[in-house]
């Protein structure tokens, strides 16, 4: 009789085994190192990790957790991409880390059936209405078209005006998402810690031809900047410019600007015909920039890169009056050959272009925008270095 029982365990024990196939291996652990190799203080700095997950090990994401040193870290998991049998193919880790210059630090993602997450970390929250989709203290349109309705802290950032994404064609006409065909609005992440909103559709930039567009919005929890990633997909070269445009509603004049240049060029806005208009350009036959003023809307050379100077500048810079200010920057400045431009002026109209040297098929164009109350907190002071130079993420099976 004995015998027999043994028999039937070890048949039910196999049949079970079977059953759950790879789900039921033991917890796999995945290490991701974080280094800060800008040499600035990161307070709560946004990170993502994608971790490359084999066929049929994980069914979810919800069986994945982060630590550090044992300890549980607050980290958004999500799945972004899945094998033919419905398993996990890759893991997004998205997660807030403080560091100090020139540290590391390493985390461990730990994965599998007998992994349970975690509660998921406050963050960001989501609303949407028929018009317009509420993320955290940032409003957008739900057309694309005003871009940016509302952002609000310590008061209200966003005035009247051109608002948004804009391209230029072969003949000079602008071109704005008001008008876009097929428009398809999804969330790619929705958060706590990182919500990622992209807009997608078809241009037309005459009656028989339309070019593709993305708008990719990113807003982390832990700073209150939205980074905005436009692609412009022109088979036809047909496109000539890219552009992003941000209404400001600041108060009382003077209003501070200053660029990212060599030393640092700064002014300020009195009247609401002033502005200031940083150009850089990327040629074969070599590189300049300058930056010109106006009063009374006239302008005029207020310095450029004569003589033994620098060719190329940082493309950020800063927009501020007595209690509200917005830092900003174009990733990869200066990175390829053409013009890219930054002006502001004192009615509160933000612009960032890009125009490629030559026609190309494909347009980006990558804009930060971090909304801050003035006086400037001590962590937001070196914004636009910190948000060009993100930390540098290893994954290590």
């Amino acid at each position: 009789m004995l015998k027999h029982t043994t028999i039937a365990c070890g048949i039910a024990l196999l049949s079970l085994a079977t059953i759950a196939g790879p789900h039921a291996q033991s917890p796999k652990t995945v290490a991701i190192q974080v280094s800060e190799t800008t040499g600035i203080r990161r307070t709560e700095y946004p990170v993502s990790a994608r971790v490359p997950i084999s066929r049929g090990v994980l069914a979810d994401a919800a069986h994945a957790r982060l630590l550090v040193n044992e300890a549980g870290v607050p980290a958004q998991v999500s799945s972004q991409a899945q094998w033919d049998d419905g398993s996990v193919r890759a893991l997004d880790v998205d997660f807030n880390v403080s560091i100090g210059p020139g540290e590391s630090r390493t985390y461990q993602l730990e994965y599998g059936a007998g992994v349970v997450s975690p509660a998921a970390p406050r963050g960001l929250a989501i609303t949407e209405t028929a018009d317009a989709i509420q993320i955290g203290n940032v409003r957008f349109g739900r057309r694309g078209a005003p871009l940016v309705l509302s952002a609000s802290y310590r008061g209200e950032f966003i005035g009247a005006g051109a608002n948004g994404v804009s391209v230029t064609d072969a003949a000079g006409s602008p071109h704005e998402l008001v008008g876009a065909e097929s428009l398809n609005v999804e969330f790619l992440k929705r958060g706590p810690l990182l919500v990622v909103l992209q807009y997608s559709g078809r241009l037309p930039l005459n009656a028989d031809y339309a070019s593709t567009f993305t708008v990719t919005c990113e807003m982390p929890n832990s700073k209150s900047w939205v980074k905005t990633t436009i692609v412009v997909t022109d088979p036809g070269r047909r496109v000539r410019e890219v552009a992003l445009e941000t209404p400001l509603a600041f108060g009382a004049k003077p209003w501070t600007w200053d660029f990212g240049g060599e030393n640092g060029t700064y002014g300020a806005f009195r009247n609401g015909t002033d502005s200031a208009r940083l150009t850089q350009t990327v040629s074969a036959k070599g590189n300049a920039w300058d930056v010109q003023t106006a009063a009374q809307g006239e302008l005029r050379p207020y310095e450029t890169s004569v003589a033994n100077r620098a060719k190329v500048v940082s493309g950020w810079g800063h927009l501020l009056d007595a209690e509200r200010a917005m830092a900003f920057a174009i990733d990869r400045f200066a990175s390829e050959r053409g013009v890219y431009t930054i002006a502001l002026n004192g009615q509160g109209h933000v612009s960032f272009r890009l125009a490629p040297e030559q026609p190309q098929t494909i347009h980006r164009l990558t804009v930060y925008q971090h909304f801050v109350g003035t006086p400037v907190p001590i962590g937001a002071a070196t914004s636009p270095t910190a948000m060009l130079n993100p930390l540098s993420v290893t994954v290590r099976p």
